[in-house]
């Protein structure tokens, strides 16, 4: 820089103010939510599984909650079949996301109640389209 006319945009730090595209090869990004209570072997499990691992297949990132339930089996699926499962955690530990997560954000902003359940809108904005997993009567 000459002359103390302070940096120039394409110099400062922390971005330039100018719109940038996002390449096109960029992996879609779909929300998986589902219930974080549900037992290893349950239908949701078995469905958060299948459905991570149909999500992988496709060359789909998944995004979800990255704590239990069928957020770790969605995790599960689409690690173990070469994919990429994003947890957005309610802590300040990366420790705290299931062990399929093979990105984890930690938030720290708190859980459900806490937040009135803003990691939960974390991870919908988060992606493009969203998988609710329900089962029985909704």
């Amino acid at each position: 820089m000459t002359g103390g006319s302070g940096p120039h945009r394409h110099e400062q730090q922390g971005g330039s103010g100018e719109a940038h595209s996002l390449p096109s090869e960029r992996a879609r990004q779909v929300a998986v939510i589902g219930p974080s209570g549900a037992e290893l072997g349950s239908e949701a499990a078995v469905l958060g599984e299948e459905v991570g691992r149909l999500l992988a297949e496709a060359g789909v990132t998944l995004v979800c909650g990255g704590m239990g339930g069928t957020m770790a089996a969605a995790c599960r699926g689409a690690s173990e079949a070469g994919g990429e499962a994003i947890g957005i955690v309610p802590g300040h530990e990366v420790g705290e996301a299931n062990e399929f997560c093979t990105h984890v954000v930690a938030t720290g902003i708190g859980g459900r109640e806490q937040m009135e359940g803003a990691p939960g809108v974390l991870v919908a904005d988060s992606a493009r389209e969203a998988v609710k997993l329900a089962l029985g009567a909704l």
